[in-house]
């Protein structure tokens, strides 16, 4: 199948993870607002994981206690989308909001 992913609400360089039964089967850094196409997916629920990678250096960074520098967010969705064998699905991810 096909997942068409638009992520053009993140304004920030990413690191966007497509993932089959929590394993990382995809991998893209993206820099600005974009739409990704994933083609030849095999059938199944996937999920995704965004990591907002703020000094664009392409990896998650654990922070830094003594400078005061925060992790880099990590957006774990838990809403799958199921992909079947030639579909193609469009999927729309919004940057989750801080509480």
């Amino acid at each position: 199948g096909t997942l068409n992913v638009n992520i053009q609400h993140y304004t920030q360089p990413i690191i966007f993870e497509l993932l089959l039964a929590g394993k990382t089967v995809k991998k893209e850094m993206v820099a600005g607002d974009k739409k990704l196409q994933f083609t030849w997916l095999e059938p199944g629920e996937y999920s995704y994981r965004i990591t907002v990678d703020a000094n664009n250096n392409q990896r998650w960074d654990t922070g830094d206690f003594e400078q005061k520098i925060q992790p880099e967010e990590i957006h774990l969705y838990s809403t799958t989308t199921k992909v079947r064998a030639n579909w193609e699905v469009d999927v729309e991810l919004e940057p989750i909001e801080k509480k």
